[in-house]
């Protein structure tokens, strides 16, 4: 997948172009169940047409620019995070356009000639609550009524798990209250972060579980304090485990501690997954004992 950075007003898009596209358009934090249905409806339509699939994306999130940074949004998945996951889904080209308040203040119109018309897109695909443009006057019925006859226009209609549409802000609800456990009927897995091992202890004793620091993005939203289960993932293999959410903050990133078990790799420096299972105490403790959760008889 190539991924291309874009600034209102800064690039020549002439140099950009996919060539004829299908384009999905959404923020698409977490990418949830609903952004993965968006995404292969476009796919299946791209791939029917023998066009490529573009996902065009914002950042960081309206949000923080219109409040002028007052309002300060942590993240399902950073924006590295969500170029993984699009680039496994089968993206050919991802548009990253910068949201600034020079960007807030373009015109719907405006918006349609230069990032629809513009990159050669033949088909949007979008959610019906999409809006775009200055104060957000652009809609989906607009975008219909602008691309008679240059483009045509899919509208993803509302997805909904136990009654409660699917979306980001619900999902982050749900980890700011560490009911990690249900988010993967909306969010289709656990709610993973990608970190760096951060350099741990020699295995002097393969009798203990492995403690191991992890440094996580900044930008990720967090479970609330608590002691989780959890699932470290480094390369094929995964390993069970325990951490009490302890948070350190430093200036780019937080460093989590957790337990693992039946790990004696030596996993300095690598890149983990590490998923969020289920919340065991509400308390926040330093760290907690893993002989202990076991004895409370706790799957690990």
């Amino acid at each position: 997948m190539e991924t291309v950075h874009l600034k209102h007003g800064m690039n020549d898009l002439s140099s950009h172009r996919a060539g004829s596209c299908v384009m999905a358009l959404g923020f698409f934090d977490g990418v949830h169940l609903g952004h993965q249905q968006l995404i292969q409806i476009a796919k299946k339509i791209a791939r029917k047409n023998h066009l490529k699939l573009a996902v065009m994306t914002f950042y960081p999130h309206p949000k923080e620019v219109i409040s002028r940074g007052a309002n300060r949004v942590h993240y399902l998945s950073p924006l590295p995070a969500k170029q993984e996951m699009l680039a496994d889904m089968g993206v050919d080209k991802l548009y990253v356009m910068k949201f600034d308040l020079n960007f807030s203040q373009l015109p719907p119109q405006d918006f349609i000639n230069q990032y629809i018309i513009g990159l050669q897109c033949k088909h949007v695909v979008a959610g019906f609550d999409f809006t775009f443009g200055y104060r957000g006057e652009g809609n989906m019925e607009l975008l219909k009524g602008e691309g008679l006859g240059k483009f045509e226009v899919t509208t993803i209609s509302k997805v909904e798990q136990h009654h409660q549409k699917i979306g980001s802000t619900l999902i982050r609800q749900f980890v700011t209250s560490g009911d990690v456990n249900v988010v993967p009927d909306y969010l289709g897995d656990y709610f993973e972060m990608i970190g760096k091992v951060d350099a741990i202890p020699s295995l002097k004793n393969k009798q203990n579980p492995l403690p191991v620091k992890i440094e996580i993005d900044h930008k990720y939203i967090f479970p609330k304090p608590g002691v989780y289960e959890i699932q470290v993932e480094v390369g094929s293999q995964a390993y069970g485990g325990i951490c009490s959410q302890t948070v350190n903050s430093y200036d780019q990133f937080e460093s989590v501690e957790v337990l693992l078990s039946d790990c004696y790799e030596n996993v300095s420096g690598k890149k983990v997954k590490l998923k969020w299972i289920n919340r065991v105490h509400d308390e926040q403790k330093v760290m907690v004992n893993m002989e202990k959760l076991q004895t409370e008889k706790l799957v690990i």
